[in-house]
């Protein structure tokens, strides 16, 4: 008993991802994992009850190692304004992480974070509790972006732009490299353009974007 006492759920969720990403969602069963985890399916019935609990509990681990790397990515922006929507195009992007690769979500290469999303997208779509999850997640984020520092409506628009960036991705759409680069780049630099209005602005009146000529966005060819 003490031994299936110390598997590690985070042990089990890891060997979940490699099942994922080397055979396919459809492959992804509790015997399956115990066998990538080289554990009994009893240690893996310790943790994870059914399938639906291990699926829950793996978008719930990916959705925080995110958010963890945005509050990582967030403190080394030295810039204050807009910094947690500038970590929230970096981890949703897949464009880039502080610190090395390996250190994404579950130590994935970013590369294989955006194949385990795709895998996971229809099954997210699919169920009701996982899409809780999201949608939860989500609430959180907004909650941070509310206090960026940028006026919420220019604000909205560049997530949703980087949701659908996102979904694109999820889809195997994706615009050319070039021209995804300078997309990138562009909602970079929305995060600089439009501070907070003043107090005393009508609640839906538009910020006025930043005149300074250095935050001019880079001319794309």
């Amino acid at each position: 008993m003490s031994r299936t006492k110390s598997i590690q759920p985070e042990t089990l969720l890891t060997a979940a991802t490699r099942v994922i990403l080397n055979q396919g969602i459809s492959a992804l069963t509790l015997d399956a994992v115990a066998k990538e985890a080289g554990v009994s399916k009893g240690g893996v019935l310790y943790s994870f009850k059914t399938k639906d609990e291990l699926l829950q509990a793996l978008v719930e681990y990916l959705q925080d190692q995110a958010f963890q790397q945005m509050t990582a990515f967030q403190a080394s922006d030295p810039e204050p304004v807009g910094r947690w929507m500038r970590s929230y195009l970096a981890a949703y992007l897949f464009k880039s992480w502080p610190g090395k690769p390996e250190d994404a979500p579950a130590g994935l290469l970013v590369s294989d974070l955006e194949r385990l999303c795709s895998a996971l997208f229809a099954a997210i779509v699919n169920s009701p509790q996982l899409m809780q999850v999201i949608l939860e997640h989500d609430k959180k984020q907004r909650e941070r972006v509310e206090q960026d520092g940028v006026d919420p409506v220019e604000h909205s628009i560049t997530m949703l732009a980087i949701d659908g960036l996102m979904m694109g991705q999820m889809l195997g759409f994706r615009p050319p490299e070039h021209l995804y680069d300078a997309i990138i780049r562009r909602l970079e630099h929305r995060t600089r353009q439009f501070p907070m209005p003043p107090s005393d602005a009508p609640a839906d009146a538009p910020a006025e974007p930043r005149s300074n000529s250095e935050s001019s966005p880079e001319r794309e060819s």
